[in-house]
This record gives C-alpha cells, structure tokens and sequence, in this order.
C-alpha cells in the first residue's frame, strides 16, 4: 500500500491475467484508489507511453518506460537494477523515499540514465556459455566480438551520439573477412 500511498492523486493502471492464482491480488490492487485493472493483452506501450513512472515485479514495464524516458521502480532485483531510474525497492520505505525523486526526474535525464547504463554494461552481457562457441567458430579475436556486440546496443540506444568504438558488425565485413 506504500506505493498507492504515494501516488493517491495519480490513476495505477494494472494488467491482470486469467490467472487464478494471482485473483487476492488482483482484489487488493482493486480496493487501491484510483487503480484500474485491465486486461492482459492491452498494448503495453499504450498504457507506459502515458504514464508519469512504472513499476513491475518483473522488470518488463520498467525497462520499457525508461527507453521512452520515463521512471520506474521494482519490487524484485532485475538485470537492469542497477540504472538509477529504474531502481529495486525491497520495502515500503524504499518505495516511499523513491517515488518522489523518480517523478521529479526530466525525461531527458531518465533517458540518459538508460543510455549510460546500456553503455556500462553493454559489453558484459554476452559473455554466457555462447561466448566459447562463437570464438571457435570465428575468424574474430574474443575482444573483437565483444565490441561488436557492445557497438550495436550502443547504435540501439535512445541517443545513439555515444562515441563509438569503430569495431565493424559482422554483416559489414570488408572483402576477405570471414563472418562471425
């Protein structure tokens, strides 16, 4: 109930599936003022494209809000937790502290948290268990298929003027050069 504390002037909007197990809270987020359920499957970026700050469980709505430049909050630890407008809140307190510095936020630092947290951690996030098989397979250094991936979530995000790193995609090989 804190979040619904802090946004009391503000409609919450929730996606409630068919799930029975999940009914007692879809019957709490109904007695919640000013919330509205709706169903499953209504356009995501609808309902984020209007809203001042998300918040998910998940993580999904949250990451989506914050390429369009808006805040959000989890109630569980997701992959992109560490971006300061998209933060994990564990407890009732954390939410109440939180909320008012995320709303406060202009879109365009929201965007820019995104963007620097895109380019921080870019270059880490494919480094599973693919990384050894791709390496053996290619005619590229591990360093270099490394950057590559990094240069093309660098071209993805919301203000690609990021320097880049000059490492050519695979698909833009020059004469010779056999393909990832």
């Amino acid at each position: 109930m804190a979040l619904a504390k802090q946004l009391a002037t503000y409609r919450t909007v929730q996606k409630s599936g068919a799930s029975s197990v999940r009914t007692p809270l879809y019957e709490a987020i109904r007695r919640i003022p000013n919330a509205i359920l709706v169903h499953a499957f209504v356009d995501s970026a609808t309902l984020i494209g209007g809203a001042k700050l998300t918040a998910s469980c998940t993580g999904s709505a949250v990451f989506e809000g914050m390429q369009a430049g808006i805040p959000g909050l989890t109630f569980a630890r997701t992959w992109h937790s560490d971006c300061p407008s998209g933060p994990f809140c564990a407890d009732a307190q954390s939410v109440a502290e939180t909320v008012p510095q995320l709303l406060a936020k202009p879109t365009d630092e929201v965007r820019n948290d995104y963007q620097q947290f895109l380019i921080a951690h870019a270059p880490w996030w494919f480094l599973g268990a693919n990384d050894d098989r791709a390496v053996a397979r290619s005619a590229f250094t591990r360093e270099r298929l490394r950057a590559s991936v990094a240069e093309v979530l660098r071209s993805l995000t919301i203000d690609d003027s990021a320097e880049s790193t000059g490492v050519r995609l695979a698909r833009d090989n020059t004469r010779g050069e056999r393909s990832a």
